[in-house]
């Protein structure tokens, strides 16, 4: 706003944005740690790739009401994450961006995924990389996929958004 003297202009989309985001996060707040599913973020296959703790994905995650493996195991940035320690912690969804992903059959069919809960239960969601892959006002677009892939029993039916 400041560069583009919009000082009034980004103010207000700020405000909307963040009260965007509380709408979501207030819905999932007083969940217990039960009622969050366990969520593995794929950022990419070989080597198998994650988003750890301190960063945009795993905020999304949290506040969509779910649980990050990756940083529940203290991992950070974006490490390597092994298949051991994916099937072992066993996430009951796995969220990918098109660019690994263009459609969900390359996770489901994936033959190192097959005694995962998220791929026997058909819990896999593809999400457009703009909303996901860089913080932006299109961050609400990815929270938003984000809730309804976690919780669709609050925020209904997943529906990828541009």
């Amino acid at each position: 706003g400041k560069i583009l003297a919009k000082d009034t202009e980004a103010q207000k989309l700020m405000d909307e944005l963040k009260k965007q985001v509380e709408g979501i996060s207030s819905k999932v707040a007083g969940l217990t740690e039960d009622k969050k599913p366990k969520v593995f973020y794929e950022v990419w296959n070989e080597p198998l790739m994650s988003a750890g703790k301190n960063t945009f994905i795993n905020d999304l995650i949290e506040k969509a009401g779910g649980i990050n493996i990756v940083a529940a195991e203290g991992l950070e940035g974006w490490p390597e994450y092994s298949i051991e320690k994916l099937i072992q912690n066993n996430p009951d969804i796995i969220i990918a961006p098109t660019s690994l992903a263009p459609d969900v059959s390359i996770i489901i069919d994936d033959s190192r995924f097959s005694s995962i809960n998220a791929v026997i239960n058909k819990k896999v969601y593809v999400v457009p990389d703009n909303p996901v892959s860089r913080p932006s006002q299109n961050i609400i677009k990815g929270l938003t996929m984000f809730a309804q892939a976690i919780h669709p029993e609050i925020f209904g039916q997943f529906s990828a958004q541009q």
